[in-house]
């Protein structure tokens, strides 16, 4: 029983960490080239639109060595939310203090804002 309250409470301290920004949030630290945007989607929809200045790192492959710097935080997106999330909890799980968020909304909640998206 003690084990089970421990996985519980570990669990909601890691969720408690987790930080997420908002794309008008978003929008103005990429203007001011102050954090590094990950994408974590697959390659193609990242072909079909991405956010100038994202580097690829499917969620597969996402870990704090493939991560190119951490010299910024780091926010990580997807399409709509539930992907960037798992990503931002491995990276927190391989590095605690590691300063990383996950974009609210993903790609969809940027390009309904009316910011631009690139195409391959």
């Amino acid at each position: 029983m003690k084990l089970l309250v421990i996985a519980i409470l570990a669990n909601f301290f890691e969720y408690k960490v987790m930080k997420k920004i908002t794309v008008e949030a978003l929008k103005q630290r990429l203007d001011k080239n102050e954090v590094l945007l990950i994408d974590v989607r697959e390659e193609d929809e990242y072909k079909e639109q991405y956010i100038e200045h994202s580097h690829l790192i499917p969620l597969a492959e996402i870990s704090a060595e493939t991560i190119p710097s951490q010299e910024k935080p780091i926010v990580i997106h997807c399409k709509a939310g539930p992907r960037s999330i798992k990503a931002c909890e491995k990276l927190i799980k391989e590095d605690p203090a590691i300063d990383v968020c996950f974009l609210e909304g993903g790609i969809t909640a940027w390009s309904t804002a009316g910011y631009p998206v690139k195409h391959l």
